[in-house]
């Protein structure tokens, strides 16, 4: 339950921060962004299906987002999709995520997915922007997804 709770205040905090806040829910909104950092960044263009689309358990979901980014401290980076549940568990079963490798200064990429939906309660899809040689990356899109029929 404090998880829960402490997941709530993280997400509300991060949303009042970004500039995307899409539809929300009463734990949070469906879509946001972490706040950007200097000399980088990541911006959702669209998603399919749409953040906060329930998801059928057990079901086969394509999930398809376009991003652009923005990259000065490197020449090049990775865009990677990367699934978890709402405990924090691998929601594709240790399966090769997806990654694009984007070129700087600046673009726009699209990124598409396949996923058997976990017996969760939610799917969460983090889209990480990775520049090479930079640690500690913080520029990230979290989309969630409500899973029913469990």
């Amino acid at each position: 339950m404090r998880r829960v709770l402490t997941s709530r205040i993280v997400w509300a905090t991060v949303a009042m921060c970004s500039g995307l806040s899409s539809i929300a829910s009463e734990s949070g909104p469906w879509a946001f962004s972490a706040p950007s950092t200097e000399g980088y960044s990541i911006d959702l263009v669209s998603a399919e299906p749409a953040p906060g689309t329930p998801l059928a358990d057990g079901s086969t979901v394509t999930f398809r987002v376009s991003v652009k980014y923005t990259l000065k401290i490197a020449n090049s980076g990775t865009i990677i999709l990367i699934f978890q549940d709402e405990t924090d568990r691998d929601a594709k079963d240790n399966t090769p995520q997806v990654g694009k490798r984007v070129e700087a200064p600046y673009g726009t990429q699209m990124l598409t997915d396949t996923l058997i939906v976990p017996h969760a309660n939610e799917v969460l899809m983090f889209i990480t922007f990775v520049p090479n040689g930079v640690g500690g990356v913080t520029g990230a899109i979290t989309i969630r997804y409500p899973v029913v029929g469990k």
